[in-house]
């Protein structure tokens, strides 16, 4: 399993206007980070067009509603809480973060905007030929999933809203902070 050490999220903003959300994720021991690319929510894009604040946006959410239950009617006190029901229900709505729609390496490469070069990543779309019931795009006879769009998007372009360390991460650098400063044998802790 990746170590995640840092995530850095914002949005990508063209000409004034939000196309994704992304978030940079830094991985123990490896010398790029990823991008994970979201479509943004559209209450966020409604609440950005109405202040024009790159603040608000966020990656896409749904919504599901649930039903459990509750309490069962088997005992006396149970078919008290339950009106002499079988059971009780309760209903309430789970908001879920969706997947994203690629995630793909940083590397460098010329901004399709800005025709900069510079770090950055290729934006990736569905394969109008890939056929879900075939299997597998593993296979060499079948064409892969995603496709480059030949549209390369900069760092420029994102407006970063907030970075921070997983709570996995924190936990991993902490435990290493206190290593590196009272697990050394040069320090004395107890000063005798």
């Amino acid at each position: 399993m990746a170590e995640i050490k840092t995530i850095k999220a914002g949005a990508v903003i063209i000409k004034d206007k939000p196309f994704y959300y992304v978030e940079e994720i830094s991985v123990a021991g490896s010398s790029v980070p990823y991008i994970a690319v979201y479509d943004i929510s559209k209450e966020s894009l409604n609440r950005y067009n109405a202040y024009h604040d790159y603040s608000v946006l966020y990656k896409r959410v749904y919504h599901k509603k649930i039903k459990r239950s509750r309490v069962l009617g088997l005992t006396n006190l149970s078919k008290l809480v339950t009106g002499n029901k079988d059971r009780l229900t309760e209903e309430h709505v789970q908001t879920l973060m969706a997947k994203p729609i690629f995630i793909t390496e940083e590397e460098p490469g010329t901004d399709s905007f800005s025709n900069d070069y510079g770090m950055g990543f290729m934006e990736l779309a569905k394969n109008p030929n890939y056929d879900a019931k075939l299997g597998s795009s593993d296979s060499d006879s079948m064409p892969p999933y995603l496709v480059p769009t030949g549209v390369f998007i900069g760092v420029k372009n994102i407006v970063w809203q907030k970075e921070y360390i997983p709570v996995s991460g924190l936990t991993s650098y902490l435990s290493d902070l206190i290593d590196a400063n009272f697990g050394m044998p040069s320090i004395d802790v107890f000063g005798g």
